[in-house]
């Protein structure tokens, strides 16, 4: 399973983390944003189910089956861990993520830089780490 991290400095990392998880819990509702957004068709179709809960310093948002985003809020820093069945997958969940903070955050700047987790994994055909 491919993963990714950020860790994105903010003054107040907690709002951003209750933003989103809000935002992302608004997308799984039947009422979500309507049609101009991001997941619009694949949500109305029932392809991807969108799942959010959170604290004031921790969240998961869970989009089935891609994968889910994992929310640690200290005082200066948002950390996101994605997880995802494949790596486009990954990708889609990091657009997704990165898209939303960085326009929640457009005051304050905000950037995400994902790093993607580069511990070996196992290959379908051998089963021997790459």
């Amino acid at each position: 399973m491919p993963t990714a991290e950020a860790h994105v400095l903010a003054d107040n990392p907690s709002r951003y983390l209750t933003q989103l998880c809000k935002h992302a819990s608004s997308m799984g509702r039947a009422t979500h944003h309507g049609p101009r957004i991001h997941l619009g068709a694949k949500l109305d179709s029932g392809e991807l189910r969108v799942h959010a809960e959170w604290t004031d310093t921790h969240g998961t948002v869970a989009i089935e089956p891609w994968g889910e985003c994992k929310l640690t809020a200290d005082a200066k820093t948002l950390t996101l861990r994605v997880s995802a069945s494949d790596e486009t997958n990954l990708r889609r969940i990091e657009e997704l993520i990165t898209r939303d903070l960085e326009r929640f955050g457009r005051l304050e700047r905000l950037t995400v830089e994902w790093r993607q987790d580069e511990s070996p994994a196992a290959t379908p055909e051998t089963g021997a780490t790459r």
